[in-house]
């Protein structure tokens, strides 16, 4: 037996690896170029990303990395597992391309020490040069697109739109060139729009559909060409749409940066007059793409900048850090994740069920953040998870919602139909207002988890038994609900009854926190999909019900185990203006809307600030980043800066008379030196502006700013103004001022002492060294439950964080699994041995290992 058992293993092992070796021998032959998938983002699997103007990559060691100097010459070679602490370091002028999985083929059997590259970031193509520099980027290339099944869809000017917004498009025009790329555009008469709805579609046309290209359609098939005749039409084209951004911002008077505009323009013109190159062409073509969406943002100053935070740090100091780069990076806001009872960072009294993660060791973190946040002008909002914790079946397995499949939703979520668990929950959060200033609190995971059409959650007892003396169905044919679904005759019925927990859920804490602390500003996180049977979460009803003051739409990609993936493509579709739309329908003017927007998957930063700017566009009062952490690590503050970043602006949660002055002192500048030099009003018609908003100042020194004033002066612009143009234009600052207003609440003063902790709030764990105030500037060197931190300097003095991220390949689980059974055989496993549980041990944190590749 115990030799038949060693030979299966073998079997096993051999079968196992064998995908491995399939992948490998039946590859396709490789491109003459390597496809970049971001620049300065985080490497994920089966990415090439190129690193460059920072000190080093900040990824972790399971990368394949290429090291190339300010003179394109490949000077060395970093294999898996040999990067050091902080990832390779890259060299002054020069870059270092990061490859993981199937990219670092490419990279291993294509370049050597001495090869000379280019990179064409136009295309997101690496070229291998010849001896001379010479690289040939023409091609001709044929997509069967019967072949490609729905990644690929055609539309013409008379089409309908197209029915997702997961998409990334080209335009070609009644010629056969492409005229614009990325968003959906208008379809010209007698042109066609051909549109990528998979990432590797997506990147088809980015690599062989720049501007001026020749796209012909014919028998199911898509060819593409670009050659050197082509490059005239790539100017041109680009120079175009950069100019008709311009004059479409100018014809509103859009704030944005028209000097550097102009300049970029300008730039741009004499270059196409000269004698044209592939090189020269590709990157100014790139620049004004890319570089004209960041500068047409324009500059806000009232709306939420934040991001959502977890919180590790264990010391006064490392909070401080963490709330200095927040700031440094253009934030206004955090929003600070707090668990819901168990795993919390807040220190609780003896006895309660709920518990503080012991690496806090006693310390306040909570505390702490609302200080650093006051001393540093941040508005800090706290967001408690109401179902959602992963650790829910630790504090009491009776509260656990169960699922129907056994999948990664099991023991996380608690059941909203658990009386207990409300009852915990509610004076959870009364205990939090009644000892912390916390100025606006937030409630997330207030729904069930998102029905991806085959594991659904509600399956206890409890809840099964309740539905059916409800309903009066027997428990049997409720139990059927599990396998049937969307097949069982009582799932509108079972989607309605589970939904009426949230709802009571939703309406008992608005009332708990009303009662406790009507100052609190009163907030939840609204899934983007509104559908019933989706989350059984109804936020049309609560907003319009008023039962909260805003709603944060998350757009944002949510933990994988809820398959609730949201890529690039869907913000080149414009996932956000297309989803806040709905939810501004529900608030009108007497809620906040914030677009919640993706900050952790290597998105480009152009496609952040486009997202930022369409909820802008729609009237969203500002936008919330998934991960403040890899915000900042992936350097999107830093190219942000130019765009939706730009300027200092106040949120709109912060007190009112200091946001008040704000806002109109920032007219007045807009009305004298920008609308009157555009052309939007005359002298006197400004300076009559400026005489009413001067008044209002003056009265503010002896009474606070309120509603009525607010009212009254943005009345006062939209007569004063005659141009609808410039009216409006003046008129979007004037109306967020009186939302403010109207929503602002009186603070309530907080003693400063609550129930004494075993632990000093100034305990700083072993793990923690103190830090001078000079080192902490925008640094933090904590590790979180989702990455490793460690603090580092972009080549423009602006400090930055730097993420490792895992990224764990289907190919190394395979061959590990292959491996394992091998070792099986080998030691002869007798007995399986117990493995202690630990259930404070953070995600992630066995870094280094779980990374491997």
């Amino acid at each position: 037996m115990k030799r038949f058992i060693n030979i299966l293993s073998i079997l096993l092992a051999l079968a196992l690896m064998l995908p491995m070796a399939v992948v490998f021998v039946n590859a396709a032959p490789l491109e003459d170029w390597l496809f970049i998938d971001g620049v300065n983002i985080t490497r994920q699997v089966n990415f090439a990303v190129i690193y460059r103007g920072v000190e080093r990559t900040g990824q972790n060691q399971w990368g394949f990395d290429v090291v190339v100097d300010s003179e394109n010459k490949v000077v060395s070679v970093v294999k898996s597992g040999e990067a050091e602490n902080g990832g390779t370091a890259v060299p002054e002028g020069g870059f270092v391309i990061s490859a993981s999985g199937v990219k670092t083929e490419w990279l291993e059997k294509k370049l050597s020490v001495g090869d000379t590259v280019y990179f064409d970031q136009y295309t997101q193509k690496l070229f291998i040069c010849n001896n001379s520099g010479v690289f040939d980027p023409y091609f001709e290339k044929e997509f069967n697109l019967e072949a490609f099944g729905d990644a690929f869809m055609i539309a013409e000017a008379e089409d309908t739109v197209i029915k997702t917004d997961f998409v990334y498009a080209i335009t070609v025009d009644t010629e056969g060139r492409v005229i614009s790329r990325g968003r959906k555009a208008d379809i010209p008469e007698g042109g066609f729009a051909l549109y990528a709805t998979t990432e590797s579609a997506r990147n088809d046309l980015i690599a062989y559909a720049p501007l001026g290209a020749v796209c012909e359609m014919a028998d199911g098939k898509a060819t593409l060409k670009f050659t050197k005749k082509d490059i005239d039409e790539c100017i041109e084209f680009a120079l175009k749409n950069a100019t008709d951004k311009k004059n479409s911002a100018l014809a509103v008077f859009d704030d944005v940066n028209y000097n550097k505009l102009n300049a970029l323009l300008e730039e741009a013109t004499d270059l196409s007059k000269g004698n044209l190159d592939y090189k020269s062409v590709c990157e100014t073509a790139f620049c004004l793409e890319n570089e004209v969406g960041f500068i047409s943002a324009e500059e806000e100053i009232a709306e939420l900048r934040s991001a959502f935070h977890t919180p590790d740090e264990t010391s006064d100091t490392a909070v401080r850090a963490t709330v200095l780069a927040a700031k440094a990076a253009g934030l206004n806001s955090i929003i600070l994740r707090v668990s819901n009872g168990y795993g919390t960072c807040i220190p609780l009294p003896d006895g309660n069920k709920f518990k503080q993660d012991d690496k806090f060791n006693g310390f306040d973190v909570l505390k702490s953040y609302i200080k650093n946040c006051k001393d540093n002008g941040i508005s800090l909002v706290l967001c408690l998870d109401v179902y959602y914790n992963e650790y829910a079946s630790v504090a009491n397995a009776n509260w656990i919602s169960e699922t129907n499949a056994e999948d990664g939703m099991k023991n996380k979520w608690y059941s909203p139909e658990n009386p207990e668990f409300k009852s915990y929950y509610l004076d959870y959060v009364k205990y939090i207002l009644e000892n912390y200033a916390i100025e606006s609190i937030m409630f997330d995971s207030l729904r069930y988890p998102k029905f991806n059409e085959k594991s659904d959650l509600g399956y206890d007892n409890d809840t099964m038994e309740r539905f059916s003396v409800k309903h009066e169905i027997p428990i049997g044919e409720v139990m059927e609900i599990k396998s049937k679904l969307f097949d069982s005759p009582h799932w509108k019925k079972w989607v309605e009854f589970k939904m009426g927990f949230v709802n009571d859920m939703a309406t008992d804490i608005s009332e708990t926190v009303r009662d406790t602390r009507s100052d609190v500003n009163l907030l939840f996180v609204a899934e983007r999909d509104t559908l019933d049977h989706y989350y059984m979460q109804n936020s049309a009803e609560w907003i319009r019900n008023k039962l909260f003051d805003g709603v944060c739409v998350a757009t944002y990609e949510r933990d994988g185990d809820e398959n609730d993936i949201v890529g690039a493509n869907a913000y080149y579709g414009g996932i956000v203006s297309d989803k806040l739309t709905t939810f501004i329908s529900y608030a009108g003017n007497e809620s906040f809307v914030f677009a919640g927007i993706e900050a952790s998957k290597g998105l480009g930063a152009n496609l952040l600030n486009q997202a930022a700017v369409d909820g802008r566009n729609i009237g969203a009062d500002g936008f919330i980043f998934s991960n403040l952490k890899d915000f900042i690590a992936q350097n999107y503050n830093l190219a942000l800066d130019e765009g939706v970043l730009r300027g200092t602006a106040v949120s709109p949660l912060g007190d009112l008379q200091i946001s008040a002055k704000k806002v109109l002192d920032f007219a007045k500048l807009k009305i004298y030196n920008k609308l009157r030099v555009w052309g939007g009003c005359d002298e006197e018609t400004a300076l009559a502006a400026l005489d009413k908003i001067d008044a209002v100042l003056a009265k503010m020194d002896s009474a606070p700013f309120d509603y009525n004033q607010a009212l009254k002066i943005e009345s006062d612009m939209a007569v004063t103004f005659a141009s609808a143009g410039a009216k409006n234009a003046i008129l979007k600052d004037f109306a967020k001022l009186t939302k403010m207003a109207l929503l602002y609440k009186e603070k309530v003063e907080i003693p400063e002492e609550k129930p004494e902790s075993s632990v000093s709030d100034e305990t700083v764990s072993e793990s923690v060294s103190e830090e001078t105030e000079s080192d902490i500037q925008g640094e933090i060197s904590e590790s979180s439950d989702d990455s490793e931190i460690s603090s580092s300097v972009a080549k423009n003095d602006k400090k930055k964080i730097e993420i490792n991220f895992g990224e764990i390949l289907i190919y190394a689980i395979v061959g590990f699994a292959g491996v394992a059974s091998i070792a099986a055989m080998i030691v002869g496993i007798k007995r399986k041995k117990s493995i202690p549980s630990n259930h404070h041990m953070p995600k992630g944190s066995a870094k280094g290992y779980e990374d491997k590749e």
